[in-house]
């Protein structure tokens, strides 16, 4: 449950956001090819039109999703949270870094019309190659949303800093509880992603012995996999996490040299402290 909320903390900055010319070239491309399958609803041939309907469903929740993305998270209030634990021995509270619900709200829209979408495709296509794509892409889709809704139930998304150490729950991934012993380093980088001029800014995590980390075993092979292709074990993009990533470095480095501080962090003491550095004026 959350318990307290940061609320004047300053919202994402245009140049923390990686969304330049590809991206929006790519955007403007699948637009038109909506405007093109609404141009053959109109105009085309009756036979085509079930086909038409279908793709441009289909290119609207690409073209919809991204013009809203950058619109709602920039507009998206930035806070840090406070988060109760409950287990069998313990009772405390976390400070909470929330990762973005934008984000999160997109992804479950645009799978859910994507599964409307491929199973459209499997009813009215015109070929039985194309209908078995369509049930294949409908099962596909179907399975991401449903992971989506299932893993949105079960926690929030984001960073949780506990006495013990870090819980790292990310949309796609098993959580992460890394022992504070076991971070090795913390830092802002530029990642490049894949087909994307520009750079995003990220917050990574290195730590020392994986094997350590308490988690799946699918997840725990992937932080391998991402500490030799990023140079990072674990790491939120700027745009994915719901508060400055100068603040989330900046907290978690302070109790990484300080270990005797890590205690006050299921107490107010540690809400507080957290708390004066959000006020700082380039946070605000």
């Amino acid at each position: 449950s959350i318990a307290r909320k940061q609320t004047h903390m300053r919202r994402i900055a245009k140049s923390e956001f990686n969304t330049g010319w590809a991206y929006w070239l790519s955007t403007s491309f699948f637009g038109a090819f909506t405007c093109l399958c609404g141009c053959v609803l109109i105009t085309g041939n009756q036979a085509d039109k079930p086909t038409a309907a279908v793709c441009g469903l289909i290119f609207l929740t690409f073209t919809s999703c991204g013009i809203l993305w950058p619109v709602l998270r920039m507009r998206e209030a930035q806070k840090v949270e406070v988060e109760h634990i409950r287990t069998m021995d313990e009772h405390y509270m976390a400070v909470f870094f929330p990762a973005s619900r934008v984000k999160i709200l997109l992804c479950l829209i645009g799978s859910l019309l994507f599964v409307v979408g491929s199973a459209l495709l499997s009813i009215f296509a015109d070929t039985l190659e194309y209908r078995i794509k369509g049930i294949i892409a409908t099962i596909g889709w179907s399975v991401a949303f449903g992971f989506i809704i299932k893993s949105r139930w079960e926690a929030p998304k984001g960073i949780l800093l506990t006495p013990h150490g870090i819980i790292w729950r990310e949309l796609f991934r098993a959580d992460c509880v890394i022992p504070w012993e076991e971070i090795s380093l913390v830092g802002l980088f530029l990642k490049k992603e894949k087909n994307v001029p520009k750079p995003a800014l990220a917050f990574g995590l290195k730590i020392t012995n994986p094997a350590n980390v308490k988690t799946s075993t699918r997840t725990r092979a992937t932080l391998q996999n991402s500490a030799h292709q990023h140079g990072w074990h674990l790491h939120f993009l700027a745009e994915t996490i719901a508060v400055p990533l100068r603040l989330v470095e900046m907290v978690i480095e302070y109790y990484l040299v300080n270990p005797q501080a890590r205690l006050e962090l299921g107490t107010y003491a540690g809400i507080e402290r957290v708390q004066q550095m959000a006020d700082q004026p380039e946070f605000s």
